[in-house]
């Protein structure tokens, strides 16, 4: 099992989509989707577990990088098969859809090395864009100072 462990998977179905959300791939309406949820780290309204939320904080992309932080990421986020995670390339997009739980997740980035390395903006309506690049030396080594 990896850092992460095993996944639990969850189905979502049509009702749990957010409001004004197309199909995720022009499907069905009342279609079920598979979501993949680390439900061990989720309380049980389905909101990140504090210890999750400090373990975004705290990540070391300089010694861990930030592969895992970034499943970390999918794996807790709302609605992610829907439009609200996306992840092209070294562009990453993280769109909350209103949901507190994935504001918290973005708080937690804030306080963390990620965000000032990575972000590049934010738009109104909790619209958050990153450009993932390899860290370099010069990141690397004024962080461990």
């Amino acid at each position: 099992m990896g850092v992460l462990g095993r996944n639990r998977w969850a189905r979502r179905s049509a009702e749990d989509r957010p409001l004004g959300m197309g199909e995720a791939s022009g499907s069905n309406p009342d279609e079920s989707i598979l979501v993949s949820r680390r439900v061990s780290d989720m309380d049980e309204d389905g909101y990140p577990e504090e210890e999750v939320l400090k373990k975004k904080r705290e990540w070391d992309i300089v010694k861990d990088g930030y592969n895992d932080l970034i499943q970390l990421i999918r794996e807790n986020w709302k609605f992610e098969g829907f439009g609200y995670f996306v992840l092209k390339g070294k562009n990453l997009e993280l769109h909350t859809g209103g949901w507190s739980g994935n504001e918290d997740i973005i708080d937690a980035l804030k306080h963390n090395l990620f965000w000032s390395v990575f972000w590049m903006k934010t738009e109104r309506g909790g619209h958050y864009y990153f450009e993932l690049q390899e860290l370099n030396k010069e990141i690397s080594n004024s962080a461990q100072h």
